[in-house]
């Protein structure tokens, strides 16, 4: 039996490949609590030691499902930790 190298050529791009989509209960509550506050997403994203790319994934899929609403300075927050 032979082995033959696949030479594919790749037929689609896979958008986020190498991002952490998962969360701990914690974490995601931690975000949960500093968004309410009013903290900015790069603040917030410090705060959970995760890049804000991720941090905003969250925030989006919390936002469309309900469990978060729009807060006044949207993105940016009110306030800086």
């Amino acid at each position: 039996m032979s082995v033959v190298a696949c030479k594919c050529i790749p037929t689609q791009y896979i958008a986020c490949e190498d991002w952490e989509f998962g969360w701990s209960l914690e974490d995601k509550a931690k975000v949960e609590r500093l968004w309410v506050a009013g903290v900015s997403v790069p603040d917030i994203a410090e705060a959970v030691q995760r890049p804000a790319r991720e941090v905003w994934v969250l925030l989006m899929d919390l936002l469309e499902r309900g469990v978060l609403q729009d807060r006044p300075g949207g993105w940016e927050g009110i306030r800086y930790a």
